[in-house]
């Protein structure tokens, strides 16, 4: 293993650098700059007078920006977060992407993409739908892993065509800088599955077993309608209570107001999964009541932070959703009718 955090070459270089890499800072020459920040495992790099690599194996790019000369092939597993390219192309890829084949050239001309992770807010999803369209073939698969219930089914309506999966993530991280994800705890587990339950393919087991190989914890679903909702009863539940107490995750925890909230919240959720045909665990009130436990206790939600700053958010999608659903269900959801009147009234929704 080698570890380089400042790399600067001239403008004739021939370089080889074999094995294990993790990379910080990378400048080269003249004609091209380049500048990678965060941390790139990179198997085999070759670079020439100006520059040709080869990345193989798996690759996490956070941000890679680079100038006007420049041709690259990656393969296999690429995580991209942000890629900008050339003072005359510049491309936002949001949050991560999972990409089999990318080619660069003096512009970029081609994402050719087997499956898609699709993990941005809620409120972003029509803004990546270009992307979507341009990077995605009929054999592509589309696995979003939002914190909103049926955004498979929804994504799925917009992009025909697509095979669209459903799927959610367990992680705990925030936004550390310009580029930068910073991850709390260990947990990394990302679930995914199609909604007709056959998850015998190959291209599924290969996603489970390039996940794992990444050191991300895969669970391929044959039920992932509950095991999304089961999420959803969770998340939605604490931004509910956290957005209209005022409360972190410790206040909930000791504040037994708000900790029966919380309780009803999710059982509240349960119903109405019973009424559409899912069916969670009897005790996932507690079982959710478990898992907020065992977060830090200054802890908040990222909707309450995109909300404390005056931003854009999920309570849509998290809270408001869940009230419009009862209704279509004729079910009488109080606490969360409750909330949602008075958040409406405190953000002018």
């Amino acid at each position: 293993m080698i570890l380089i955090r400042v790399l600067v070459v001239g403008d004739r270089l021939s370089a080889i650098v074999a094995d294990m890499v993790i990379v910080r800072v990378c400048v080269i020459g003249d004609c091209l700059s380049a500048e990678v920040t965060d941390v790139i495992f990179v198997r085999v790099l070759v670079v020439g007078d100006y520059l040709f690599a080869i990345v193989a194996d798996v690759v996490f790019v956070c941000v890679l920006v680079v100038g006007d000369c420049l041709s690259a092939e990656v393969t296999d597993v690429i995580l991209i977060c942000i890629l900008m390219i050339g003072n005359h192309f510049a491309t936002v890829i949001a949050d991560v992407i999972l990409i089999r084949v990318l080619v660069v050239g003096d512009y970029l001309f081609a994402i050719v993409a087997n499956v898609v992770f699709v993990c941005v807010k809620g409120y972003s999803l029509e803004g990546i739908l270009p992307l979507l369209r341009r990077c995605c073939h009929k054999s592509t698969l589309v696995i979003p892993i939002l914190n909103l219930y049926g955004t498979g089914e929804k994504l799925a309506a917009l992009l025909p065509g697509v095979n669209v999966l459903d799927g959610c993530i367990y992680i705990a991280s925030e936004i550390a800088g310009p580029g930068r994800l910073l991850m709390k705890g260990e947990i990394f587990r990302v679930v995914f599955g199609p909604r007709d339950g056959h998850i015998q393919t190959p291209l599924l087991q290969k996603i489970r077993s390039d996940l794992a190989e990444s050191g991300i914890t895969p669970v391929l679903s044959s039920q992932i309608k509950k095991d999304t909702y089961r999420k959803f009863s969770y998340v939605s539940a604490q931004n509910a209570v956290g957005l209209y107490y005022h409360a972190n995750a410790g206040e909930i925890i000791r504040t037994p107001e708000y900790t029966r909230s919380f309780l009803n919240c999710v059982e509240e959720l349960r119903r109405l999964g019973l009424a559409f045909g899912v069916r969670l665990e009897d005790d996932i009130a507690q079982i959710n009541l478990s898992i907020l436990s065992g977060l830090e206790p200054s802890m908040t939600t990222s909707m309450q932070k995109d909300l404390a700053q005056g931003g854009p958010s999920e309570i849509d999608g998290l809270i408001y959703e869940v009230v419009r659903l009862g209704k279509t269900q004729n079910l009488s959801l109080p606490l969360y009718e409750t909330i949602g009147k008075a958040l409406k009234e405190r953000y002018k929704a």
